[in-house]
C-alpha cells in the first residue's frame, strides 16, 4: 500500500497500520539527495510481502520536508517524492 496524504485521517490509518504491518516512512532527505532512486524502498517492501501487506507513507514532520525544499527547492522536493509513489 501507498499513502503520500498527511491529512489527520491519513495519519490516524497510518498509526493504525503499525500496530498490523510493516511501514515505511520515506525519508524526504535520502530521496532527494538520491534522485528520487526507490530501490532501497522496493527491496524493504519485497522482502517483507512474505509475511503480509506492507505500507510505503510519504508522511515526514512538516519541518523536516521543509528544511530539504530549503535545501534543495520546493519544486523539485516535491515533483521528487510524488514520483517516489508513482
Amino acid at each position: 500500500m501507498l499513502s503520500g496524504s498527511c491529512s489527520a485521517r491519513t495519519l490516524e490509518q497510518i498509526a493504525e497500520a503499525e500496530r498490523v504491518m510493516s511501514v515505511l516512512h520515506l525519508d524526504p532527505e535520502h530521496l532527494v539527495a538520491s534522485d528520487g532512486d526507490v530501490s532501497h524502498v522496493l527491496a524493504w517492501a519485497v522482502e517483507r510481502l512474505d509475511v503480509g501487506p506492507v505500507l510505503i507513507s510519504a508522511r515526514a514532520d512538516p519541518a523536516r520536508v521543509k528544511a530539504v525544499q530549503q535545501r534543495h527547492g520546493a519544486e523539485r522536493t516535491s515533483e521528487i517524492i510524488e514520483n517516489a509513489l508513482n
